[in-house]
């Protein structure tokens, strides 16, 4: 019997070790790493959906139009000729850049917006859910050894199941439908995981650590166990959808610009030589 009472003690001291382990410096730092990586893929997002840039870019080409525009004009009244073969293909060079660079810009912008939005946002919000998820369930097991009904594992519970279920709720809005089941579901298990620990409290409060025990971290169907287990499954089934519309949409935004750069090149080359050409052109009339 004493060796029975001493090994329960042992194993209750472990867990709670370990439960204050992960309380005190695993959580933490977990929610210091997506601090910081989302820090990180905030900077790397502003920077390729930013506009300076492509108003920039776009304004240069307006610009090189309007010159090439001004051009002909003047060639036209000083020569009183109203086509330039040369400068009329450099313009409309000019004119297919400036369109594939407006397509291609905009197109990547709101690919990658939606890989954001929609994709690594989601799955950030999801990651800090289950941090709280696992917040709360090391409360719930600290509580069940104690067996005191310590408020403040109470507390910290509630506190933990009302950021949960205000992150899932954010994750819900965010996410597009191929997450949106899986966060449903999730919602819908940590809502029946919160009344079983309602239904452990009333047990503790009972004495009945028996039945709580088996209730908190028992393996049957209706245990806090078996549905944090699922909850966690639903959350991971979530973050992957996130992530996999970030990869689709990212993907889709660099392919925007597939064969622009190589493009540009080229039509650089027509607008250069075309001018060249024409102007050469209207020149030889003079010598």
């Amino acid at each position: 019997m004493t060796a029975t009472v001493t090994g329960g003690t042992a194993g209750a001291s472990f867990i709670q070790v370990a439960s204050e382990e992960m309380h005190l410096r695993l959580l933490p730092a977990a929610r210091t790493v997506y601090v910081h990586e989302n820090a990180r893929l905030t900077a790397a997002s502003a920077q390729a959906t930013g506009l300076p840039l492509a108003v920039v870019t776009l304004t240069a080409g307006l610009a090189l139009g309007f010159f090439l525009y001004r051009s002909q004009r003047w060639l036209s009244r000083r020569t009183h000729r109203t086509l330039n073969v040369g400068l009329l293909a450099a313009s409309v060079a000019g004119l297919v850049t400036l369109a594939w660079m407006a397509v291609a810009l905009l197109g990547g912008r709101a690919d990658l917006l939606r890989a954001t939005g929609h994709g690594s946002e989601p799955a950030e919000t999801l990651a800090q859910a289950d941090i709280a998820a696992l917040q709360a369930r090391g409360d719930e097991t600290l509580n069940l050894i104690s067996r005191t009904g310590d408020t403040d594992f109470q507390a910290d519970f509630r506190a933990a199941q009302g950021q949960l279920g205000t992150l899932l709720t954010s994750a819900g809005q965010q996410s597009t439908a191929s997450a949106t089941g899986s966060i449903a579901a999730a919602r819908q298990d940590a809502n029946s995981w919160f009344a079983v620990n309602q239904q452990a409290q009333r047990l503790d409060k009972a004495f009945d650590y028996g039945a709580e025990t088996r209730l908190v971290i028992g393996s049957g169907p209706g245990s806090a166990g078996t549905l944090f287990g699922r909850l966690e499954a639903d959350l991971d089934a979530a973050i992957r959808a996130g992530r996999a519309t970030f990869a689709g949409s990212a993907a889709a935004g660099s392919g925007a610009f597939t064969g622009l750069e190589a493009g540009i090149v080229v039509l650089a080359l027509i607008m250069a030589t075309g001018s060249a050409w024409g102007l050469s052109r209207r020149l030889a009339e003079y010598r």
